[in-house]
């Protein structure tokens, strides 16, 4: 097992005892949670430390020299002391508060098997002609990465120690021992070294998969955004990853995204939230301005391949009882009954000269159009004999004339031929009804002439505008600039999730509808009225940062936060 790491969920956004932050110092970085259940910080660079050279005392040497958090080495007796070989690890002392060379089993002690002393002239000789350099350990087959030893630079006659580097495993229980033999590390075999497998800092982000799972040191391995749903932000790739001898795997993750769901046209009598929605995002559909729900809302998901799933919700438009023309130059029977959406035509009364238009039921509940202008018809003038005379050349329809004696002649009474209804000269005011406001002084004014007909310019009337609501945290709607009559949803914002219903339907409408929502206010008496929605932050649990050199309080942090 790698040796001086602990647990790899053991995480921080600080420095460990055993490890170090290069100067300028590192800080702890903490970042909001973001609504896709991920942290957005950067981590510090964290270094591990490095433990002082220890002194074994005489007749000893080691490979523990340059040693770092995490590192074993061993210590040796050299010729002439006698002695086991005893393993070492550069480790922290929590006691000491110093991160320092430590035995793991028992201390070296190398004895002084033999007084003898070396041979000055000859040493000096042997220095420069016998000593075992760079190439003597290549030869012998050290110069790889899985060998730790100090056999670089001996001289004849000296010992030295190899054994297996951090990230590899020794088969063997101690180590080999060679001996500079005239330029030559002769007297043992090659330790039997096997790559220990990477335990953490995997390739770890929001649609990221990758393939370090058993790396060993030295291997690499791939991230890439193939998870479901995800695929690469520009300029991005599947990116490498190495297995250090730390037992971490290093590289720099590819950046996902989330793909985006394709435009949808929405069903004309329903109406969705929200827009720019990606993959798992999931809407509420409704019914929208003028019509009536039957049943339950919809919600649907978006899916992996950019579609939406879910069914719509059954909309039933709403009747038209406003506007109906009362007209009696005009035929409007068709009118009666319409619902959202639907048109009539209306025409001209027999009598009247032709005439037709169409006319719409509006979400509003009014019809609206242009209703035809109905002239009536001319009537044929009369054959009349001499001894007759009358006013009816040129009358229309529904007018009166009169028939009388030729002047010079007596007759009976005078007639008068009645063609239609008469004329009042009545007038009639029209105003905006409660809900709508009109710009206009004063209201207009309408003139019933005696042909039937009337004239005037129609007050112009708008739907009130219900004022803008202050939003909790995590509530959002589609009510910004609704007018009176129609309807709007809320529902929880991405990061959040509904303790209740997963979305409520608002109305602008005035007080005989209820109380107004939390947060709005009135114009006129108008306002947004229904039941409130409570939205919670969801916890982030992509993203956290790993490693045993880190320790964390990201866990359970919410949108936000």
């Amino acid at each position: 097992m790698r040796s001086g790491f602990g647990d790899p969920h053991g995480a921080s956004f600080r420095p460990t005892r055993g490890r170090s932050v290069p100067k300028p110092p590192g800080s702890c970085r903490g970042g909001p949670c973001q609504a896709d259940g991920s942290f957005t910080q950067d981590l510090p660079v964290v270094e591990p430390a490095a433990c002082a050279d220890p002194d074994f005392g005489e007749g000893a040497s080691s490979t523990c020299r340059n040693r770092s958090m995490g590192e074993e080495c061993w210590a040796y007796c050299l010729p002439g002391f006698s002695g086991t070989p005893k393993p070492y690890r550069c480790q922290a002392n929590a006691t000491a508060n110093a991160v320092q060379i430590e035995q793991l089993t028992d201390a070296i002690l190398c004895d002084n098997s033999t007084n003898s002393t070396s041979n000055d002239t000859s040493s000096g000789r042997r220095l420069q002609s016998a000593t075992c350099f760079a190439g003597s350990v290549q030869t012998v087959g050290l110069s790889v990465e899985s060998f730790t030893h100090d056999c670089t630079g001996k001289v004849h006659d000296d010992a030295c120690v190899a054994h297996c580097s951090l990230g590899w495993n020794m088969t063997e229980t101690e180590p080999s021992i060679f001996l500079c033999d005239n330029g030559y590390l002769v007297g043992a075999a090659l330790p039997t070294c096997t790559p220990l497998p990477c335990t953490f800092a995997f390739p770890n982000a929001l649609g990221l998969l990758h393939t370090c799972d058993g790396v060993r040191t030295g291997e690499t391995c791939l991230a890439t955004c193939t998870e479901v749903g995800y695929d690469y932000s520009a300029g991005w790739a599947a990116e490498t990853f190495t297995c250090l001898p730390t037992g971490s795997v290093t590289g720099q993750s590819p950046t996902c995204f989330l793909a985006f769901c394709r435009s949808w046209m929405e069903n004309p009598r329903g109406r969705t939230p929200r827009t720019g929605l990606r993959y798992q995002d999931t809407c509420d559909v409704g019914c929208g301005q003028g019509y009536t729900l039957s049943g339950s809302s919809s919600r649907r998901q978006c899916e992996a391949d950019g579609s939406f799933s879910g069914g719509l919700p059954t909309c039933v438009g709403n009747p038209c009882n406003m506007g109906l023309p009362n007209n009696p130059t005009v035929n409007a029977s068709g009118c009666n009954g319409l619902t959202t959406g639907e048109s009539c035509e209306v025409t001209c009364l027999p009598g009247f000269l032709l005439g037709n238009s169409s006319l719409t039921c509006h979400p509003s509940g009014y019809l609206l159009g242009v209703v035809p202008t109905c002239t009536p018809s001319p009537c044929p003038d009369i054959a009349l004999p001499a001894s007759l005379q009358s006013t009816c050349s040129g009358s229309t329809y529904g007018s009166k004339c009169a028939v009388m004696c030729a002047p010079g002649l007596v007759g009976g009474e005078t007639h008068e031929t009645l063609l239609g209804p008469g004329g009042r000269g009545e007038t009639c005011l029209q105003n905006c009804a409660f809900g709508y406001s009109t710009s206009a002084a004063s209201a207009a004014l309408w003139t019933c002439h005696e042909d039937g007909s009337a004239s005037g310019s129609p007050a112009t009337c708008q739907a009130i505008a219900c004022p803008s609501v202050t939003m909790s945290d995590g509530l959002a709607h589609t009510c910004d600039g609704i007018g009176f009559g129609a309807a709007c949803f809320a529902f929880c914002d991405a990061g959040y999730e509904s303790t209740g219903a997963r979305s409520e339907s608002w109305q602008c409408t005035g007080s005989s509808a209820g109380p107004t929502v939390p947060g709005a206010m009135e114009m006129q008496g108008v306002g947004l009225r229904g039941l409130a929605l409570s939205c919670s932050p969801l916890p982030c649990i992509f993203n956290l940062p790993l490693g045993a050199q880190y320790a964390h309080n990201c866990s359970n942090v919410t949108t936000g936060r």
